[in-house]
């Protein structure tokens, strides 16, 4: 489904991605892992458009991204929730996820869509009409997820949704992406530095270590040693 190759990514002088290659198949639950600063945002981030890169190759569903735009990625039903989740605060919690529908090929009506999301996460059709900003931390994720689905997207890319949430949401979080995978054959990239929850969710890893892939393959092949040698701060 997604297939990036050779990539290569600087941000000024510094080299920060190093001829990655990172193939993601239908129907995997896939989870990026490494130590922090070792570009695995700034991977999900080539992918979404949203930083340049000097050479390489992304595809999706054999389609060259290099030549979509960023903004009509979400279009082409690939659902982005990005670190630090930036919803819009000022904005209501059905007013962040009306923005999501815009972006939908099918052009799906509102108010048959967030009936689904509703479904999905009750609080936020009890908020409904407050602001993104008063939520807790748990609620904007459960809100950014949200969002990503209004797109009714066959791949969602994840950047540590558990970062800030407190542990019952993170059970929560986990147990949605198990279902939306199984249920509905959603395809699933996440970075997560959370081992017990990468454990839990993902059924492959790969792990980068200074901008270069240097291991991955079923989650059960996770072993003490790569934790140890690429993961352990």
């Amino acid at each position: 489904m997604l297939d990036v190759r050779g990539l290569n990514q600087f941000y000024g002088g510094s080299h920060t991605l190093w001829d990655v290659d990172l193939a993601v198949k239908a129907g995997s639950r896939t989870c990026l892992m490494g130590r922090n600063g070792m570009g695995k945002t700034t991977l999900l981030r080539a992918v979404m458009g949203l930083v340049a890169t000097r050479s390489g190759e992304i595809r999706y569903d054999g389609r060259d991204l290099g030549k979509v735009p960023a903004e009509a990625r979400a279009g082409l039903r690939i659902g982005y929730v990005p670190q630090g989740r930036e919803i819009f605060s000022q904005l209501s919690v059905e007013e962040n996820l009306r923005i999501g529908i815009y972006a939908r090929a099918d052009k799906a009506r509102f108010a048959d869509v967030i009936d689904r999301i509703y479904a999905i996460f009750p609080v936020l059709k009890q908020m409904s009409r407050r602001r993104g900003g008063d939520l807790s931390g748990g609620q904007q994720q459960q809100l950014a997820i949200g969002r990503a689905l209004v797109l009714d997207p066959q791949l969602l890319i994840l950047d540590e949704p558990c970062e800030g949430i407190q542990p019952n949401i993170v059970h929560e979080i986990g147990d949605l992406i198990l279902r939306l995978n199984q249920e509905h054959g959603l395809t699933v990239l996440l970075v997560e530095q959370k081992l017990p929850f990468a454990r839990r969710v993902a059924s492959e890893f790969r792990i980068i270590d200074k901008g270069r892939m240097v291991a991955g393959g079923e989650i059960a092949a996770l072993s003490d040693e790569l934790i140890r040698a690429h993961l352990t701060v």
